[in-house]
């Protein structure tokens, strides 16, 4: 009856916003991602960086890395 196609609009349009949602996070965390990858590379190519602050950006670059993997796995197991 009425009732279920309204419930079921209503549905439709959650999930549309829902769907929204996602792709703009998405799109947020690769923005985020992108900016960080090439700050992290312009300091490794700074010649007056010091040794130690290049191998800390090096390391968290790495795990920058590694967990994007695992976001990006669970991500793939939700849709």
């Amino acid at each position: 009856g009425k009732w279920n196609a309204d419930a079921q609009r209503k549905l439709q349009e959650a999930y549309a916003q829902s769907e929204t949602a996602m792709n703009q996070y998405q799109q947020i965390r690769s923005d985020y991602r992108r900016l960080l990858n090439r700050r992290a590379e312009s300091l490794m190519r700074t010649a007056g960086a010091p040794k130690e602050a290049k191998k800390v950006v090096s390391q968290l670059k790495k795990r920058l890395d590694r967990e994007v993997e695992e976001r990006e796995t669970e991500a793939a197991m939700f849709n």
